[in-house]
C-alpha cells in the first residue's frame, strides 16, 4: 500500500531529522509550575538547546510531569544529565536520562 510506505518513509525521515538536531533527553519528575522556558533556561548552562517540549494533557492542558530536550551534542548531553539528574526544580526532583532509540522494523 503506497500510504503505509509512504507513512514509514516519513517516520524514518523524522526520526533521522531528530537524531541531526542533537541528542534528546527524557526529563520526568517535573511541577506542574514548570515550563519550557524554566527547562530550556536550565539546561543552557550545559550547551546549545535546539528544542523543548514538556507534555500536557490534551484536555486540561495540565502538564504531565515530563517532558524532552534536544542538546546539540553527546558532551554537552552527558554533562546535563550529570549535572541535572537527581536535582530539585520548582520543588520536585528531577530525572534526566537520554532517549533510547528503537530500531523496529
Amino acid at each position: 500500500d503506497d500510504r503505509e510506505q509512504r507513512d514509514h518513509r516519513d517516520s524514518r525521515e523524522h526520526r533521522e531529522a531528530d537524531r541531526e538536531d542533537g541528542v534528546v533527553l527524557f526529563v520526568k519528575g517535573l511541577s506542574t509550575r514548570t515550563e519550557n522556558k524554566d527547562l530550556s533556561d536550565i539546561f543552557v548552562k550545559y550547551g546549545t538547546i535546539t528544542k523543548v517540549n514538556i507534555m500536557y494533557d490534551p484536555h486540561d492542558r495540565q502538564s504531565r510531569g515530563f517532558g524532552f530536550v534536544t542538546i546539540a551534542t553527546d558532551d554537552e548531553a552527558q554533562a546535563a544529565i550529570d549535572a541535572l539528574h537527581g536535582q530539585e526544580v520548582h520543588g520536585r526532583s528531577i530525572s534526566v536520562e537520554r532517549v533510547r532509540v528503537s530500531h523496529r522494523k
